[in-house]
């Protein structure tokens, strides 16, 4: 699952259409995180460091351009991601037209407290 965050992030970071088009990316992005939140600690552990995208660890190259206050560790960050991507999906352009919509939305409200 971490690999796969990581390619989804090199799409978003270095594809600008899909980045400002396509509302499916952000959904299966924030699903990605959310089965990160869910996961096991040790599996994080042995993960850190690894993912080297010409020489800079995507997830702390991320760090740098998505800053949250009270971020630190892998869950945490997973989660800050988790509900801002959902949430940008929420707001995208023909997101409402998905069949996984509604769903997405009432999880951000009900653990997240909104679409804000």
């Amino acid at each position: 699952m971490v690999e796969i965050t990581a390619f989804y992030e090199m799409i978003l970071k270095y594809d600008a259409m899909s980045a400002e088009h396509d509302f499916g990316l952000y959904k299966n992005l924030g699903l990605a995180y959310m089965h990160m939140v869910r996961m096991d600690n040790a599996i994080f552990r042995r993960k850190e460091g690894v993912f080297l995208i010409e020489g800079v660890n995507i997830f702390d190259d991320l760090g740098k351009n998505y800053p949250a206050e009270g971020v630190g560790d892998y869950k945490d960050f997973a989660s800050m991601r988790w509900g801002k991507l959902w949430r940008k999906f929420l707001t995208m352009k023909g997101s409402e037209s998905d069949s996984s919509y509604a769903t997405v939305k009432n999880l951000i409200e009900k653990i997240f407290g909104g679409a804000k």
